[in-house]
């Protein structure tokens, strides 16, 4: 008489299948048609000047290759000499406060200087300007690194991340060990019909990204086929035990 594997190793077969399909699809996040570079940029401030390092190159960008950089997204006039830049100097010369408006940003930074936006007065649209210094800028801004997706993370941790999905925190001072870091995007390679096209800094990203395509992929299909495989039997096992239970 051919033995039979038992109703409790057949649930658990199944389950572990169903477990390893829905694994295979969120595997690399969700399926796109691009390759990411994302970097982390320590941020500081010296002598009235931002300063940005890459954190996996040790590079520095000072002055304006900085004052460029979409640092945090709350920062007005980072990146600088955008048209609404041009308001918030105004009214920030003109020591005027602004009606009938909130503003979407916390801080602006001008001339060296970082501005918090406050609001006119208690309950008001209407918004002002005072000067604050660096630290307090960034302490307000940084969001805690335990918030990091694990891709974010490792950015941090090892200054660069490729990955296969936008990364929801870019562009956010984030506090890590008591280091200020922003993380940017370096490099995407974009996949289509006819062909590819890919941006970075010339550092072999273009190259690795087909890599990292693929791998992503071997992976989803591989933990796509166990599962399946894992839905079969155990599922199989399943009718075959409820069969001979009703004969």
């Amino acid at each position: 008489m051919t033995s039979r594997p038992s109703l409790r190793v057949s649930v658990l077969v199944l389950v572990m299948g169903v477990a390893l399909l829905a694994l295979a699809v969120t595997t690399g996040g969700p399926v796109t048609d691009s390759v990411y570079q994302y970097t982390a940029f320590e941020v500081d401030h010296d002598n009235d000047e931002l300063v940005l390092t890459n954190a996996a190159t040790g590079r520095e960008r000072r002055g304006s290759s900085a004052t460029e950089t979409n640092v945090d997204e709350r920062i007005a006039c980072l990146p600088a000499y955008v048209r609404e830049c041009t308001f918030e100097y105004l009214a920030i010369e003109e020591n005027r406060t602004v009606d009938g408006v909130g503003s979407e940003h916390d801080f602006v930074y001008l001339d060296g200087t970082f501005y918090g936006i406050v609001e006119a007065s208690p309950g008001s649209l209407a918004y002002g300007y005072e000067r604050t210094d660096a630290d307090a800028a960034f302490e307000y801004l940084a969001m805690d690194a335990a918030g990091l997706t694990d891709d974010e993370r490792t950015a941090v941790e090892r200054g660069r991340v490729i990955t296969t999905h936008p990364l929801p925190n870019a562009n956010r001072i984030v506090e890590h060990d008591g280091t200020y870091y922003t993380i940017l995007e370096t490099g995407v390679k974009s996949y289509g019909e006819g062909g590819s096209f890919c941006s970075s800094g010339g550092d072999g990203f273009c190259s690795a990204a087909n890599d990292k395509r693929w791998d992503t992929r071997l992976r989803r299909a591989g933990l796509g086929l166990l599962g399946l495989l894992g839905i079969v039997t155990g599922g199989g096992n399943l009718l075959v035990a409820w069969s001979n239970r009703n004969e």
